[in-house]
């Protein structure tokens, strides 16, 4: 009787896991019971590859099963274009919410990128609107830029004097004091940096915690947060989100506080609590967009877009380079050939340096920061490819598998800058460079961040010369959790040029 009850259970068990569940979504890799996918996702083989693997197999499109959650991952370009940017742009513009996770993290759905719909639409062009106000993209945004690199080159004139350099920690700060002046209004120096530095170190940790199988598993059942193994995950993402939100709920208290509403305004953080105060007085009609957990949230989602992704390009811009010290000396070629002196560099020389671009550019493609592009939600019933997505479906364009997609980018795997030049060095845009994702939820600060990685860059490698701290090949990347990461201990040793 037992082995009877036995076998029609696990029966039911195989029919509903390989079949039933499986039956209204596009095909995709056999997912175990309960862990779904993410022992093949967790294996010490390269991420990317396996999502390579399975973008040929399933024709660009399939599905992926992180736990018991479902993932249709959309890769090839074409497919990528028509469904999030030609026929299903507003259909696939919805975001996938954690919501219990949210609620605790977030104190429900607020924010930029966990939002979608009117609030989404209202909150962006919002942000835009006091970016632009700020000369986002402009030469006011270039001159704020400038001031951060100008205290970055004389920090590594001080380096040279003691020997080495925490370049990982210097970027860092850099575009940290970047994103923060725009938000709060003022640079992490002084008794302010090792703040940063223990924020940072909060977001690194973030990254990496949210990728591991077990918080997958605790996305599907939320429960496992009062099981002791996953407890200690979960209650150490919490630690570290705290950690930061902490931070800004105090840098937006500390302008409450010294608020002149009829004063100039010089921070994003002083716009949004005027338009608060605005909402307020006239009874507006998106008066329930504007509230200090709606602001605290946008800060959030801003400090850590504007700051994670930019800073660790440039890091690993230093690692390619000093493991390919034959583009390094070209990069400096140009430099020298093009910028007669040692004047800072400004965006109105861009146009002359072709290979820096290209070198950026191949850097940004290989860099491959997220193991999955963030979870869009379809909004309404789509059709990709002849396979039907249904309403409520997380849907993400994997863009990873685009930008090492052999068919644009011959030998994807090798570090080749050339590949974006034409035959005469002229630097030659890709339309399958999509770094900043695509469609209606592509990334709202792409220009600042294209700003930044140049001038930054361009700078740094104008007046300095870069070695690795002991003789012999500096480490590369590092893969953890599918996420890339910086080496921990990387160190240079930097010497000026002029």
């Amino acid at each position: 009787m037992m082995f009877g009850l036995f076998i029609f259970f696990f029966g039911l068990l195989f029919v509903y896991n390989f079949y039933w569940k499986r039956r209204n979504l596009p095909p995709g890799p056999t997912p175990l019971p309960l862990i779904g996918n993410l022992g093949s996702i967790a294996s010490p083989r390269p991420k990317y590859q396996i999502f390579l693997d399975w973008s040929k197999k399933y024709n660009g499109l399939f599905t992926v099963w992180l736990g018991e959650l479902p993932v249709v991952a959309i890769c090839d370009y074409k497919l990528i274009q028509s469904a999030f940017v030609k026929d299903y742009a507003e259909a696939l513009s919805g975001r996938f919410q954690f919501v219990e996770h949210l609620n605790v993290i977030r104190g429900g759905i607020h924010g930029i990128i966990e939002i979608d719909g009117d609030k989404w639409r209202e909150q962006r062009r919002f942000i835009l609107q006091v970016l632009r106000d700020f000369g986002f993209g402009k030469n006011l945004m270039q001159e704020k830029i400038l001031v951060e690199v100008g205290s970055l080159l004389k920090q590594l004139e001080e380096d040279e004097k003691t020997g080495i350099c925490d370049i990982i920690g210097r970027f860092d700060a850099c575009i940290g004091s970047v994103i923060n002046n725009l938000l709060f209004g003022y640079s992490f120096e002084g008794s302010k940096l090792e703040e940063f530095r223990y924020l940072k170190q909060n977001l690194q940790d973030i990254f990496i915690q949210t990728n591991k199988p077990q918080i997958s598993l605790y996305a599907n059942f939320p429960w496992l947060k009062h099981v002791p193994y996953f407890q200690k995950y979960v209650k150490e993402l919490y630690f570290f989100n705290k950690q930061i939100f902490d931070f800004l709920e105090r840098q937006i208290k500390e302008h409450e506080k010294n608020i002149d509403y009829n004063s100039e305004t010089t921070d994003f953080c002083e716009a949004f609590l005027k338009e608060i105060h605005h909402q307020e007085k006239i009874q507006g009609l998106h008066k329930d967009n504007y509230s200090f957990i709606q602001l605290k949230n946008i800060c959030f989602d801003l400090w850590i877009a504007g700051m994670e992704t930019t800073a660790t390009t440039c890091q690993f811009t230093i690692i390619y380079l000093l493991n390919h010290p034959n583009v390094l000396r070209k990069v400096q070629e140009e430099l020298d050939s093009m910028i007669d002196n040692d004047r800072l560099i400004t965006m109105e020389d861009k146009s002359k340096l072709h290979y820096l671009q290209a070198v950026i550019s191949e850097v940004q493609r290989n860099t491959n920061l997220l193991l999955l592009n963030l979870f869009h939600k379809a909004l309404d019933d789509v059709v990709v490819n002849g396979q039907l997505i249904k309403k409520g479906t997380i849907v993400v364009p994997q863009i990873s598998c685009v930008l090492y997609d052999e068919k644009f980018f011959p030998d994807p795997f090798v570090f080749k800058p050339e590949r974006f030049l034409d035959s005469d060095g002229t630097f030659k845009p890709s339309e399958y460079m999509i770094p900043f994702s695509i469609g209606k939820r592509s990334c709202l600060g792409e220009s600042l961040a294209r700003m930044e990685l140049f001038l930054v860059l361009a700078n740094v490698l104008k007046h300095f010369n870069f070695y690795p701290e002991k003789d012999g090949i500096p480490p590369s990347m590092e893969k953890k959790w599918g996420v890339t990461v910086q080496p921990e201990k990387f160190k240079v040793r930097v010497h000026k040029r002029f």
